[in-house]
């Protein structure tokens, strides 16, 4: 599994803090907190011989209202 996480989110005044999260299997093998317009971070898990890839993003703080979140994975063999 590659792929490659930031976070911009307008929302005023300040936006909270994310985390994003990838688990295989009910494990965390992945996690990052991300600010508002922070640098992107990649994530690169060997992934074989996993059954399920889940994919998670929360607020860290107190969340403010809906907003969407934009996650492109990418599974390679």
């Amino acid at each position: 599994f590659q792929g490659e996480v930031a976070y911009n989110d307008s929302s005023p005044p300040t936006p909270p803090p994310i985390r994003f999260t990838v688990s295989a299997d009910g494990v965390t093998k992945w996690q990052a907190n991300l600010t508002q317009r922070g640098a992107t971070q990649p994530c690169d898990l060997d992934v074989r011989g996993v059954t399920e890839l889940v994919l998670e993003v929360v607020a860290i703080e107190t969340e403010r209202g809906a907003h969407g979140a934009w996650i492109d994975p990418r599974v390679t063999k």
